[in-house]
């Protein structure tokens, strides 16, 4: 026979237990999914866009640089010319242009390099941050998961057979789309959109000109 302790304390554990299941019901399960549509994001997201614009400005001066050097070996080979084959100056001069040449096409192709781990980590750093504010969107929203979806026209580049394999949404209903909600939240950490200045006001031939 049990004594009176071993049943009260089994009715507590009991009643315990249908505490912790009263209280798990009572709280809704999320079941409301959203997707975020990456390309729109990345076309959206205001930061990408100052991303690739200070990329473009590097990789602008970074091929000026290139231009001036091979104009420079250009010009040594022109004066190579003018030199008699087998002459201490002629040998001279044409092992520099070669170490130039060398030079200029190892500098050319670490600067590809670099340029394009660059833009493989800034890219990185935005994805990251969409998904986190996507993560943080979701919990605010009672969302129970917010997918990538990435659409059938999305520029892959030669990369078709990977992006097909990995592309797990096919279709989603477009009210279920939040990706200008979570670009939105993004911009708004941002510093405002420089003003463009106005276009200068065009004469119309038609119109006599006003005396000055």
């Amino acid at each position: 026979m049990k004594s009176p302790l071993t049943l009260v304390l089994a009715a507590l554990a009991v009643g315990a237990s249908a505490a912790v299941v009263t209280t798990a019901q009572d709280k809704p399960v999320p079941t409301r999914l959203g997707f975020v549509d990456l390309g729109k994001a990345y076309d959206t997201y205001r930061k990408r866009k100052d991303v690739a614009e200070s990329l473009n400005a590097k990789k602008k001066d970074l091929l000026a640089s290139l231009k001036k050097r091979a104009s420079e070996i250009d010009e040594k080979s022109g004066q190579l010319n003018t030199l008699n084959p087998g002459t201490t100056n002629y040998a001279n001069l044409e092992r520099e242009i070669a170490f130039a040449k060398y030079m200029l096409d190892f500098d050319q192709k670490s600067m590809r390099n670099q340029l394009e781990d660059e833009s493989r980590k800034q890219l990185a750093a935005i994805y990251k941050e969409i998904s986190q504010e996507a993560e943080a969107y979701g919990a605010e929203h009672q969302l129970a998961a917010v997918l990538l979806y990435l659409p059938p026209d999305f520029d892959v580049g030669s990369n078709f057979e990977l992006f097909s394999f990995t592309r797990t949404v096919l279709c989603r209903d477009p009210q279920l789309d939040v990706t200008k909600e979570v670009v939105d939240r993004l911009n708004q950490f941002l510093p405002p959109p420089a003003v463009q200045p106005a276009p200068a006001p065009v004469d119309d031939p038609k119109e006599p000109k006003k005396p000055k």
